[in-house]
């Protein structure tokens, strides 16, 4: 899970202004939410902050200015909350207007990328590529910002992002399909490799720029001058000098990437910092995997960037094992309290990373809070701030006693209210304020705590139970609804969201849907099926008229019941509500079809219903076959009509159907005559286009007939279709063709020639019968899969 970003004045004071035009009627609720939802995700995209789809979500804000409303109105309505950003804002409001207007105009500053980023990337490529792959690299990432561009993904040129995880981001959707997909291969790695190089020139920016205000470097030393002592100085040939200049090109992306030492290997003149870089480096082990890879070009690299800078040889920084102190040292308290004020520094308010990098920074920020170093072992020092704090994800966190007493509180609380069920995600939006200023990062941190702490309730996945019964998820959401129901008749999802903070806005729907104990009464609205009122005696009287009905037609609609008096008695639910609360007091002994009743264990399928008529008739129309399903299953279900017709009968035209006896099939010609036609293991239905070497069989040839043979008939031929219609789409196949439909539809588009666009295929697909409709769920798999197949024919 991601952390979450605590929430600034400037977005502060436009939830703020929004609560007030809700509550002073300038706008409705929802759209107001949704309004500053847009607006504060897309102030924080052109920052170039990195969002998931949670940050700042409309249910998320719904549920802030719920407290918000809370502050705003001295708790008269809203959400009850004790404490957070939301008084302070108000304060300000009510307190001085012109700082909450200047908040309004949007305190956040949105950084815009240097318009020479351009230039400089093609100055930066220079000593590792040729003029001409440079050239490539900056082509590649022009074609792909347009098509990023043409799919709404970005809003900016590529070149004028400076976040390097914004690029990391693009360049994980690529490899993983997500919204960006290349179908072509070659490119796609092209692609993906100019971004990589791009973020590596970004992440070797911000560590210059960073380094240069703490510690100009005099001689500017870099890269093109490293390349220059190779091929001049030692005779190096130029693709040597190149690799080797790309290998610590590659190594001091890699310093920035895993945060090691500060961060870079280029442009660091300090040679014992260079030293320590470079001896971490190596001491990583995704460091040794990859030098691994490279024939361990990266160390040669390196020891030559030593000798360049006037280092013969580097020697080992490791400490020997005569100066590792035991583990069993003792630890003063004042010793405990300085490395409790050092993990109080804000480079270490989201965590310490548990590793050898993270140490070494802890050791130099140690000295400069204490003045002095720490004497303590490594392992003796790791240990210490692990027994400290909360390990959670690689990383150990300093949290208060106080936060762990109000987390248990917190928990206790909910239990003496009733609440049964709380999801973490939902918990940790509901306190974030509290849980981000116990240094508490994400809900995934949070279910660790709370496990530690409380181990006796009962934690799933993403929720966990505070009563002691062993009920399933959604019986436990059920509960909670019940309880916080009230006296209305009726509720919203809105209604029943603001009530129940705890539980995401998707279970509660799920549960209202699935559990009995609710009833869909209309749009987003719901009753409780327990609270329907029906007398006795009406409820005799109607069962009687339905059994009546049943004995002398089968079936009897819904519509056909008098239903004034249940309609009296439940004037509040609408007429769907009112027809599923009756026939749930009578489902004992009465089965429903869509608006159909019949009597218990006589109702049939649509499948059922269809082929059973057919078997009698000699001929029918569609028309026919429509009604009778209708009549005695309740529901049309087209394709089971289809299928069902043409399992006993043949289709000859779009409207009729016929006995098999009134057709005669010379199967041995009409095989011979489709091989001609079907040169391959398949071919769309609608590619068919004329069928006069079809033989004469009683009736004239077509689509429908062509299909009704190669579903029974055909001894070399199949049929087959995603979906049976009546829109003659679908295939012919060769019987001893094993392919899927989904494998027939890529080999049909690799072979088609079409381009490889989304609208291009789906308008191919329908033209050539293989598909109905220009809509299929699998359509960019399917396209990856037919550019893939056509790479391999070439």
């Amino acid at each position: 899970m991601s952390t979450r970003i605590a929430w600034k004045e400037h977005e502060q004071a436009v939830l703020l202004q929004a609560l007030i035009d809700v509550m002073n009627e300038k706008t409705e609720r929802k759209e107001a939410i949704s309004q500053v939802s847009k607006r504060l995700r897309n102030e924080a995209e052109s920052c170039g902050i990195k969002i998931d789809e949670k940050f700042r979500n409309e249910n998320g804000i719904s549920l802030q200015m719920s407290c918000l409303e809370y502050a705003y109105t001295g708790g008269k309505s809203g959400l009850h909350v004790t404490c957070g950003w939301y008084f302070d804002i108000v304060n300000k409001y009510q307190n001085d207007q012109v700082a909450f207007a200047e908040l309004l105009k949007g305190a956040s500053i949105v950084s815009k990328a240097s318009t020479n980023n351009k230039s400089a990337f093609q100055k930066w490529l220079e000593p590792t590529l040729s003029e001409k792959a440079s050239s490539a690299v900056i082509k590649e990432l022009d074609v792909l910002e347009i098509l990023l561009k043409k799919k709404g993904i970005i809003h900016k040129r590529i070149l004028e992002m400076n976040a390097p995880d914004e690029i990391s981001l693009l360049i994980d959707n690529i490899r993983s399909d997500k919204g960006i997909r290349i179908h072509s291969r070659s490119r796609r790695y092209s692609m993906i490799g100019g971004l990589i190089k791009y973020k590596e020139f970004l992440t070797h920016k911000d560590s210059d720029e960073e380094t240069e205000e703490k510690d100009k470097p005099s001689s500017g030393i870099n890269k093109s001058d490293f390349y220059l002592w190779m091929t001049k100085n030692k005779g190096l040939a130029e693709p040597t000098g190149r690799s080797y200049a790309s290998a610590v090109n590659r190594c001091d992306s890699l310093c920035a990437e895993h945060n090691i030492g500060t961060g870079r290997i280029y442009g660091e003149e300090s040679l014992d910092k260079l030293k320590s870089n470079i001896e971490l480096l190596t001491l990583d082990y995704d460091f040794q995997v990859y030098n691994e890879t490279q024939h361990n070009r990266l160390t040669t690299a390196l020891a030559k960037y030593l000798e360049f800078m006037g280092l013969k040889e580097g020697r080992s920084f490791r400490k020997s094992k005569a100066e590792e102190v035991s583990m069993q040292e003792e630890i003063g308290q004042d010793e405990l309290d300085r490395i409790r004020e050092t993990l109080k520094l804000p480079r270490f308010e989201y965590g310490f990373k548990d590793d050898g990098v993270e140490l070494y920074r802890f050791r130099a920020s140690y000295e400069e809070v204490n003045g002095s170093d720490c004497s303590l072992s490594d392992d003796v020092l790791l240990n210490t701030i692990r027994e400290m704090g909360v390990e959670f994800d690689g990383k150990v966190y300093l949290i208060s006693d106080d936060s762990m007493k109000s987390i248990v509180d917190e928990i206790n609380d909910y239990k003496n209210q009733g609440v049964n069920i709380v999801y973490y995600d939902s918990l940790y939006d509901l306190k974030f304020y509290e849980y981000s200023e116990a240094k508490i990062v994400s809900a995934d941190m949070l279910k660790g705590i709370l496990k530690h702490l409380m181990p006796q309730l009962r934690y799933r996945s993403n929720y966990f139970a505070l009563t002691s019964e062993h009920q399933t998820e959604l019986e436990l959401i059920k509960n909670d609804i019940i309880r916080v129901w009230g006296s209305s008749t009726l509720r919203t999802f809105d209604e029943l969201s603001m009530r129940l903070p705890l539980i995401p806005l998707d279970k509660i729907k799920f549960t209202l849907a699935q559990q009995p104990a609710f009833v869909w009464n209309s749009v987003e609205t719901y009753m409780q099926a327990d609270w329907f009122i029906a007398d006795e005696a009406e409820m005799q009287s109607l069962c009687a008229y339905v059994d009546e009905q049943c004995e002398e037609h089968g079936v009897v609609s819904l519509d056909e019941i008098q239903f004034d008096h249940l309609i009296e008695a439940n004037p509040e639910i609408s007429e769907t509500a009112l027809y599923t609360c009756f026939c749930k007091l009578i489902e004992d002994r009465f089965e429903r079809k869509a608006r159909v009743l019949t009597r218990k264990g006589a109702s049939k399928d649509t499948y059922t219903a269809v082929i059973e008529f057919c078997r009698k008739q000699e001929k029918c129309t569609y028309d026919r076959l429509e009604s009778i399903a209708k009549r005695v299953a309740g529901i049309i279900r087209r394709p089971d009509i289809i299928e069902a017709a043409n399992a006993v009968m043949v289709r000859v035209d779009k409207d009729d159907f016929i006995a098999d006896r009134f057709i005669q099939f010379d199967t041995d010609r009409i095989d011979a005559a489709l091989d001609y036609v079907i040169t391959d293991d398949f071919i769309g239905m609608r590619e068919i286009t004329t069928f006069s070497t079809l033989p004469f069989c009683g009736y004239g040839w077509n689509l429908y007939l062509l299909e009704s043979y190669c579903r029974r008939f055909s001894k070399k031929y199949k049929y087959e279709t995603r979906r049976a219609n009546s829109s003659n789409s679908g295939a012919i196949v060769v019987k001893s063709c094993m392919l899927s439909y989904h494998d027939i539809m890529v080999q049909a588009v690799a072979r088609s020639g079409r381009d490889l666009q989304e609208s291009e295929v789906l308008g191919f697909l329908t033209e050539a019968g293989y598909m109905e409709r220009k809509k299929y769920r699998d359509i960019d798999l399917l396209i990856n899969e037919a550019a893939q197949l056509r790479e391999r024919r070439k």
